[in-house]
C-alpha cells in the first residue's frame, strides 16, 4: 500500500463516528495467516491444537502476542535484514516476554512486524466502509470467511475463500489475528517496555464467531501471552522506497 493513504476507521454507534485515519507510510500485510508448517519451521517444537487446526496450510494457533513477534524477528534473521530495522527487542535474557521493547520508531523500520491496528483494518476494508470488507449483503460472507455459519468448528486451510480487492484472504473469520498495537496506544506510539497487564489488539473474528462478530471494525484485546485455539496472526512490514 503506497502511502499516504486516508479511510473512515472504526463504525457508527449511538456514542461514536468512523474517524478520518491517515497512513502516511508504504507498507505491506501478508495476503495469508502464517500456516502451522511455516511456524513450525521457526520452533519445529511448537504444538498446536491439532484438533481445530487439521492441516498443515490452517492458520497456527495457540500462539501468544509474544510468539508472533519472536517469528517476525525470526523472518528478519532469515532475510539478512540489519538489526536496527528490527522492530521489537527481546528482553534481558534474550527472550520475547516480559520486559521486551517495542522500538519507538518502528513504523520507519523496515523489519517484519505485526500490522498495527489502523493497518489491520485498512487492509480489511479494502476501500468499502460497508460492515464486511465485500460489501453489506452477508450472505455474501460464505464465500469470504470461514465463521460459525459454515467453518464446522475448525480452522481451514488458508487462501480457500475469495480474496478482498487488495488481494488479501481470511480477513474475516478463521483465526483471530495479532496486531503490534497495544489497546490503549495510537499508532507510531513506541520505546515501550511490554509487560504482562498490558492489552494487545486482536482483530477479524474466527471460526468460532456469529458474522456479527467478523466484521471490518470488530476488535478485541487480550494479554500479550494469551494463547487459543481461534488466535493466530500475519505479518506486515514498512518499506521505504526512497532512493
Amino acid at each position: 500500500i503506497n502511502g499516504p493513504v486516508e479511510f473512515l476507521m472504526g463504525e457508527k454507534t449511538e456514542t461514536r463516528e468512523p474517524k478520518k485515519v491517515t497512513l502516511s507510510h508504504t507498507f505491506a500485510v501478508a495476503n495469508y495467516e502464517v500456516t502451522v508448517e511455516q511456524f513450525q519451521k521457526f520452533r519445529r517444537e511448537h504444538k498446536h491444537d491439532a484438533r481445530h487446526a487439521q492441516q498443515t496450510d490452517s492458520p497456527v494457533n495457540l500462539v501468544s502476542w509474544y510468539d508472533a513477534v519472536a517469528y517476525c524477528n525470526w523472518l528478519n534473521e532469515q532475510e539478512g535484514i540489519p538489526k536496527d530495522q528490527w522492530c521489537y527487542e527481546p528482553n534481558d535474557k534474550g527472550g520475547y516476554a516480559e520486559g521486551m521493547k517495542i522500538a519507538a520508531d518502528f513504523l520507519s523500520r523496515t523489519g517484519y512486524r505485526l500490522p498495527t491496528d489502523e493497518e489491520w483494518e485498512f487492509m480489511c476494508r479494502a476501500g468499502s466502509s460497508s460492515t464486511c470488507g465485500f460489501g453489506e449483503p452477508l450472505e455474501l460472507l460464505r464465500s469470504y470467511a470461514w465463521y460459525l455459519g459454515n467453518s464446522e468448528s475448525h480452522l481451514w486451510s488458508v487462501g480457500m475463500q475469495l480474496p478482498n480487492r487488495y488481494g488479501a484472504f481470511d480477513m474475516h473469520g478463521n483465526a483471530y489475528e495479532w496486531c503490534h498495537s497495544l489497546s490503549s496506544s495510537p499508532a507510531g506510539q513506541g520505546d515501550v517496555e511490554v509487560k504482562p497487564s498490558d492489552r494487545l489488539v486482536l482483530r477479524g473474528g474466527s471460526f468460532t464467531n456469529q458474522s456479527s462478530n467478523v466484521r471490518s471494525a470488530l476488535r478485541t484485546n487480550l494479554r500479550p501471552d494469551y494463547r487459543s485455539y481461534n488466535v493466530g496472526f500475519r505479518p506486515a512490514r514498512t518499506y521505504n522506497l526512497s532512493p
